[in-house]
């Protein structure tokens, strides 16, 4: 039997697929592309391999840039089942913008390639056809610059398997990406269940069993990449019992071996994704990958398929390849670098003006500036005065904008236990500043990131943390004491979100500069500071235009919050001075007038029923360590803040401990020899390795 695919005829039974097409049109919106047919089989865009496995065809697509020996890398995607490389044109495109040179291939079994549907024989074959392909790009493409795998679902068993099996040949791969992958299972098979599918497997290897359903919006929430994949006969929803039979021996392994990664590894996942749970992979990420430059990024409200995420496509692969790989353009940054192609609006006056900032991504920032002067952008960035001359200016001029960094006194000097402070100053006001207060022995690998309160109000400043920031020191930990613009200092919604914000994302430069690491930072805020904290530490589950987004948020190792304000709702009406005006000053109305700035100040719903189900959390779960403490006689911020945040957080499946010290008030957190604070110093010294 054979069915017309576009301009292509091809076998629809089980045994190999013929000659392949060279696709002309890669617009992605299209459902169908228009082909051509390559009757030599030699074009540059699309070739035939031979695995030197067995023979069985490989079809390799190659998406080429002028002067692609001149690239920064080279990607290579790993389809994952079921499906074939044409799947990833969209993304090619979206990296050839880039000048990055992208190759694909389908997997034996897939696509245009020759071979069964599905069936895999053995492990081997998956890693020798990946050694081929990148032999093929080193060799006969002339691609010698680094190379970056993206893999997908279970693409990711062909990396890992080599990794696994090849010890003594490593992978030429320089960058790993493993996007939702397909290694574990939510529940472990039992022995029984491993004797079962190998038996079955022998006896019957070719018989076909469904793998993942029919493919709906559990994979994507793009209607239109649905539709076609339901229309795509190059695609298939059945494996031979074999391949069952090895995937499951090898998750078994993958789960049961500690891996040693050479290379940088970010394994990306969506936290909504009911595929592949986040959980069973996050959990294999912790107690099995190892390596010096590993991360894990989880996407809240992504599902499965993060790449056919058209809303988010451009910040995923933004963010995690240039904080990776410099590449010769960058992206709308956090604290970092900027670069983007300005539109002059010759009406402008010269004192002040405005332009529009034409980003990769489509999305045009205005920026209103003051010409040879230090500026900030009425947003979560902050840029430098341009340096090139106005007149020289045109459409196409692209500039290079990067964050001004000054350094002043630290609040109160050097501490007893300081061996030195820094300051940092991430914005024009005195007030937009972060002190680095750094121990006299050896650093242990932890930060914390103090967050002071008062109300919200410039009257209050980050002098009031001085006493624990020092008895923090004693235990040679690194101590950012954060500051921000207040109510009264041009502070307020949203301004003291963006503030806190950059004085963060700051603190990867910081650390950058002093030789410690970012990565484990704990959150530690008191009153309002605490309400700031969460919102800090919730950052990335921010929406684009939510004050203190960024495409990738520093991420806290735990959160302490102190006395905090976690629900703004009973904040606005609470009989205490947070009550009394200071949330309706800090938000700028009350609920009624602004429930969106509620919500998005709010770690927790109100108590109160009919507004908590109508405006639930945004930020719950936090998925890190929190300590929910307070006092036992604090009027200032009623016990019921803590209370009902502690029992948010846990229904949500955050591991929250409350601690309710008894005969203590709200100002103790900030005497180091306070029962309060001791509680909160254990809590953070349990995070030293």
């Amino acid at each position: 039997m054979f069915t017309k695919y576009n301009s292509l005829t091809y076998n629809t039974t089980e045994q190999a697929m013929p000659a392949y097409t060279v696709v002309q049109n890669l617009q992605r919106e299209e459902a169908t592309t228009t082909t051509a047919v390559e009757t030599n089989n030699q074009s540059k865009e699309t070739f035939e391999l031979s695995s030197p496995y067995d023979k069985i065809r490989l079809v390799r697509r190659y998406w080429s840039v002028p002067a692609a020996s001149e690239s920064k890398f080279v990607m290579l995607f790993l389809h994952g089942s079921g499906e074939h490389c044409q799947r990833y044109r969209h993304v090619a495109k979206f990296f050839n913008n880039y000048q990055i040179p992208c190759v694909s291939y389908d997997s034996r079994g897939h696509g245009l390639s020759g071979g069964e549907r599905g069936y895999i024989f053995h492990i081997n074959a998956l890693i020798e056809d990946l050694e081929y392909v990148i032999k093929h790009i080193r060799d006969e493409l002339h691609l010698k610059m680094p190379l970056v795998i993206y893999a997908h679902g279970t693409g990711c068993v062909n990396c890992l398997g080599h990794i696994l099996r090849r010890k003594d040949r490593p992978l030429d791969c320089q960058g790993l990406i493993l996007s939702t992958p397909s290694v574990c299972l939510k529940k472990r098979p039992t022995g029984i269940v491993f004797v079962v599918a190998r038996t079955f497997a022998n006896l019957s290897p070719h018989f076909r069993l469904p793998i993942a359903g029919n493919y709906t919006n559990k994979y994507t929430n793009d209607e239109e990449v649905v539709e076609a994949y339901r229309k795509d006969p190059l695609v298939h929803d059945r494996w031979p019992a074999r391949t069952i039979s090895l995937y499951l021996e090898v998750g078994l392994l993958l789960e049961t071996t500690v891996i040693q990664f050479p290379m940088p590894l970010l394994i990306q996942h969506g936290i909504d994704d009911t595929v592949t749970p986040i959980e069973t992979i996050k959990k294999w990420f912790d107690e099995r990958i190892e390596g010096e430059d590993v991360d894990f990024k989880a996407w809240p409200n992504h599902i499965h398929e993060l790449h056919n995420d058209l809303e988010t496509m451009d910040d995923i692969f933004i963010l995690d390849l240039s904080s990776k790989y410099p590449l010769n353009y960058t992206t709308l940054m956090s604290q970092q670098h900027l670069f983007g192609k300005l539109k002059i609006n010759n009406n402008s006056a010269d004192e002040q003006f405005t332009l529009p900032i034409q980003f990769t991504n489509g999305h045009t920032l205005d920026v209103k500036m003051n010409f040879c002067s230090f500026h900030q952008v009425v947003s979560p960035i902050t840029i430098d005065t341009v340096s090139i001359p106005k007149q020289n200016w045109t459409e196409n001029t692209i500039f290079n904008y990067t964050n001004r960094i000054t350094y002043g006194s630290c609040q109160g000097g050097l501490y007893p236990n300081d061996d030195k402070c820094v300051a940092y100053q991430y914005g024009p006001d005195p007030i937009q500043v972060v002190d680095c207060h750094l121990p006299k022995g050896p650093y242990v690998p932890l930060v914390v990131l103090l967050v002071h309160g008062g109300y919200w109000s410039a009257k209050h400043n980050r002098s009031i943390e001085n006493d624990v920031a020092n008895d923090l020191l004693r235990f040679n930990i690194v101590v950012c004491n954060l500051d921000y613009r207040s109510v009264g200092n041009k502070g307020g919604y949203p301004n003291t979100f963006y503030d806190v914000s950059n004085g963060t994302d700051l603190l990867r430069t910081i650390a950058k500069e002093h030789g410690f690491s970012s990565d484990r930072v704990i959150i530690v805020g008191h009153s309002a500071g605490g309400q700031l904290g969460g919102y800090l530490t919730g950052r990335f589950r921010l929406l684009p235009d939510q004050p203190g987004y960024s495409i990738n948020p520093l991420r806290p190792i735990a959160f302490v919050s102190q006395a905090g304000v976690n629900n703004m709702w009973d904040g606005c009406d609470q009989a205490s001075e947070t009550g009394s005006g200071a949330v309706i000053s800090f938000l700028g109305g009350t609920y009624e007038t602004y429930p969106k700035r509620y919500v998005l100040s709010s770690m927790a719903a109100s108590s109160k029923f009919s507004i908590k189900v109508k405006y639930p959390s945004q930020f719950l779960p936090l998925i890190v360590p929190i300590q929910a403490i307070t006092g036992s006689v604090d009027i200032t911020v009623p016990i019921s803040q803590t209370i009902n945040f502690v029992e948010q957080a846990k229904i949500a499946g955050d591991n929250c401990t409350q601690v309710i010290v008894d005969g203590e008030d709200h100002f103790v957190h900030l005497n180091a020899s306070s029962k309060s604070w001791h509680k909160t110093l254990t809590f953070i010294l349990s995070f030293i390795p």
